[in-house]
């Protein structure tokens, strides 16, 4: 276990989606790239770091923990998370703040953490220098006070209003970066770096984390299907999925199958929340004006056109 994840699991508390408190466990697909993340601190030729993710894994609160616990715990640190939108933004400060408190109470041989001296704007100031802003990715670069950004968590950078902010971000960011997002469609500056990188032609370094390695994505229980389809099968032969995550996954897809406005089918609506590789969460993802169903029908029912040319 490396310090980061030490100071995660050993001190921080979350409130789990059933409204749990509970000590901050990371899972499976959480302690990889967290890990690379804590080796890559100290290595030059590291650039940064994408993550691409299926949805509601939980990765933004465990980029936010890994964050918070290089800035609390060495001194001069200035962190910055920017997402999406001000809810989002305005939970994960709440969600900081929670660490925080509850990281205070812990007494852990060889950790000290230092007290807030300053809570404003989205920003926590600290003892030891170290400043953590989190907020809404908009136009202004101006953030951190104009400091070098030594840790930058870029959250669902895909769906950013503003394309251009990243690149104009990028010479303030001094250290440490991580771009995390689910899929928004193949196009903008995440997708991009992200296909170069698996086409072994990019500069950061690439996760990929599909929705069957998610703990809660599964029915508890020993679970066995007779009636399985040709996909399932394919599924569980690619990915060694069993029998209880492709029941999840069936009552998954009945869920999302109401999307007629989009034309959705619930396993297309699936694929784009939860895909099972990476070519599947671009490919599926984006905002067409009409959805995959529309576009089938369409193609099947198009002909010759009886006349190609100019009316006198």
């Amino acid at each position: 276990m490396n310090w980061h994840q030490t100071i995660i699991e050993k001190t921080f508390r979350i409130v789990d989606r059933h409204g749990n408190d509970q000590p901050y466990k990371l899972w499976g697909s959480q302690v990889y790239p967290i890990d690379c993340f804590s080796r890559s601190l100290d290595d030059p030729m590291c650039e940064g770091h994408l993550v691409l993710k299926a949805a509601s894994v939980g990765f933004t609160s465990g980029c936010l923990a890994f964050g918070m616990a290089e800035a609390l715990t060495r001194e001069n640190r200035t962190m910055a998370l920017l997402t999406h939108s001000d809810d989002l933004s305005q939970l994960l400060l709440r969600r900081a703040k929670y660490y925080i408190k509850n990281a205070m109470s812990v007494k852990h041989p060889g950790i000290v953490f230092p007290e807030i001296i300053g809570d404003s704007k989205g920003e926590l100031e600290f003892e030891n220098g170290s400043l953590i802003y989190i907020g809404t990715a908009a136009s202004n670069t101006d953030i951190c006070r104009g400091n070098p950004i030594n840790i930058f968590i870029g959250s669902e950078c895909a769906f950013w209003k503003n394309p251009n902010l990243i690149p104009a971000l990028i010479p303030r960011l001094s250290g440490f970066k991580v771009f995390e997002s689910t899929a928004n469609g193949a196009q903008g500056w995440f997708y991009t770096q992200f296909k170069a990188g698996e086409l072994g032609e990019g500069i950061y370094r690439n996760y990929f984390i599909p929705w069957w390695q998610h703990h809660e994505y599964t029915v508890a229980g020993n679970v066995i299907l007779d009636n399985k389809t040709e996909e399932e099968v394919e599924l569980q032969e690619l990915y060694g999925i069993d029998d209880g995550r492709i029941l999840w996954r069936r009552r998954m897809v009945k869920k999302l199958d109401n999307d007629t406005m989009r034309g959705l089918a619930g396993d297309e609506a699936f694929r784009q929340e939860y895909p099972s590789n990476w070519e599947e969460a671009f490919l599926k993802s984006g905002s067409p004006i009409f959805g995959p169903r529309v576009y089938n029908i369409v193609k099947e029912t198009m002909t010759e056109p009886i006349f190609v040319g100019d009316f006198a």
